[in-house]
């Protein structure tokens, strides 16, 4: 399949998507050429609990209150947010072995269609197996795969304890269950995973825009607030794992969101030229002033820019490039329907295998390291993958440390509010000893003191103006201001020369004009 997209369902609008997590130990299929990357998987202690959860965003509306002929819409407007929770459950005599086509039934459910839910339901599994016949998969083995257990539970009781998040967001219009085998390797060692679909603004589709990655954003916030009502979740440990569209949206929550301690990218948008407008555009999107620790799974091949990863300063950050498979084997599903495709190359089926098993692997121990202090983790994700036993040319490790950890700009404003601006400007000057270049607030973020205080506080202002200019050299609003200052104290000398510093940077700054003209110059 050629890799000319971003990832998205091939199933949609009825959100069919076929999961696999280590089936093939248990239901092989006829025409696996190779199981190796299930086997390999890592599984931990835990069994794997699932439940699917109907919630709705009422600060969002979905559906408009009437439709075209002016009829009320037919159910919720609000926007829906069908919650998947996977967590580390006990094995009990009623617990149920979720199939793959229990898995196509609930992402169907969860789709926003009015139409029938048996129906529905019927109409998923159907077009999902004519789909998979165009892949080259017979019906027989469709059948089997769809029959399938996985090791994934209904029924089942959550094992007591706090437990790390991981909020998975999906390539774009897909659902959790493209990537189940990472998820449920992820909750079987002890990480409770929640997720939910890629839905569009205002209809299921997400659109390809700033307006359909920003409603996604939101999504994930949304799923950011509802941690606070799981029992279960540890909400001081948080991590972020996306899949194409979803990588980029990962990071754009984690800019955004400081509850966010750690970010793993699978082949994520943002690496994708086409896209780079899109990452730009989204609130507080911004490479160089990224600093929750990082780690990359990119395709290595000349259609990807890796501008976002050597942009990262702040942020201590591992990128993996993988040679030799197509975008869509970044989810284990497609690996999984490459394993029942006939005549399909022995070594394409091992490669994706070996690349997905090295996925799984330094994702584990990266949030080990990030989520559970764990030293032997972090170890890990800084070796190259054939230090970790992965032999393969096809497989490119770089492990970047942060230049320095300065702090986020709401934390910098905070420590100006509660601690001083001696300390601000200490900290600011730390920061720059060991990067000259490191800006961690923005110009606006220092000018706003100018309204707020008073000429009693002269000499804090006239710091924190000083400190600015230094982040910003080219501010003209900056020096404008330090001339003010410098006039309150009545030092008129300074006060002409950051004026004219304003003029000279920008000759239209009208203030400054006036003010010139007004002490006399």
């Amino acid at each position: 399949m050629k890799d000319n997209h971003i990832m998205q369902n091939p199933f949609r609008p009825f959100r069919a998507v076929l999961p696999f997590l280590l089936i093939a130990v248990i239901e092989p299929c006829g025409f696996a050429q190779s199981n190796s990357v299930w086997e390999s998987v890592l599984v931990g202690p835990y069994a794997v609990g699932y439940e699917k959860r109907d919630l709705f965003d009422y600060s969002r509306t979905f559906k408009p209150e009437n439709d075209y002929f002016g009829n009320p819409t037919i159910g919720e407007i609000a926007r829906p947010i069908p919650l998947h929770l996977f967590f580390p459950a006990g094995r009990n005599a009623e617990a149920v072995s979720v199939s793959y086509a229990d898995f196509i039934a609930a992402a169907a459910i969860s789709s926003v269609s009015e139409t029938g839910k048996d129906s529905l339901q019927s109409y998923a599994l159907v077009n999902y197996k004519t789909s998979l016949g165009e892949m080259g998969v017979s019906d027989a083995v469709a059948d089997r795969l769809l029959s399938a257990k996985t090791p994934v539970y209904l029924n089942t009781q959550p094992v007591p304890g706090k437990y790390p998040v991981i909020i998975y967001v999906p390539s774009i219009n897909s659902d959790p269950y493209e990537n189940l085998v990472l998820i449920s390797c992820l909750v079987s060692h002890g990480y409770l995973v929640i997720s939910c679909p890629s839905v569009g603004a205002h209809t299921i589709e997400v659109t390809r825009d700033v307006m359909g990655a920003e409603a996604v954003a939101r999504d994930i916030e949304f799923l950011l607030s509802y941690i606070r009502q799981l029992p279960q979740a540890d909400r001081d440990h948080v991590g972020c794992l996306g899949f194409s569209w979803g990588g980029m949206i990962s990071v754009a929550a984690a800019m955004r969101n400081y509850t966010v301690d750690a970010v793993v990218c699978l082949d994520g948008a943002q690496f994708f030229p086409k896209y780079k407008t899109v990452a730009a555009q989204l609130v507080e999107f911004d490479a160089h002033a990224f600093r929750v620790p990082f780690l990359g799974f990119v395709r290595n091949s000349a259609d990807r820019d890796y501008g976002f990863f050597d942009d990262l300063k702040f942020a201590d950050a591992c990128l993996i490039k993988l040679a030799g498979i197509p975008h869509r084997a970044f989810g284990s599903d497609y690996i999984m329907w490459n394993d029942c495709i006939p005549d399909n190359p022995a070594e394409d089926v091992q490669r994706m295998a070996t690349a997905y098993r090295v996925i799984c692997s330094y994702t584990l121990n990266f949030f080990n390291a990030l989520l559970r202090s764990d030293t032997a983790g972090q170890t890990y994700i800084q070796k190259e993958p054939l230090r970790n036993g992965f032999i393969s040319n096809d497989i490119q490790h770089q492990w970047k440390p942060a230049r320095c950890h300065p702090p986020r700009e709401k934390e910098f404003l905070q420590i100006i509010n509660e601690r001083g601006v001696a300390e601000a400007v200490r900290i600011f000057a730390d920061v720059r000893s060991k990067d000259s270049t490191a800006v961690f607030f923005r110009e606006e973020d220092l000018l706003q003191y100018t309204i707020e205080w008073g000429p009693e506080r002269a000499d804090e202002l006239l710091r924190l103006l000083l400190m600015n200019i230094q982040a910003y050299p080219q501010s003209a609003d900056s020096y404008f201001w330090l001339g003010q200052v410098s006039l309150a104290k009545n030092d008129l000398e300074n006060a002409r020369k950051s004026l004219r510093q304003a003029l000279t940077i920008n000759p239209e700054h009208e203030k400054a004009k006036k003010l010139l003209t007004k002490i006399g110059e």
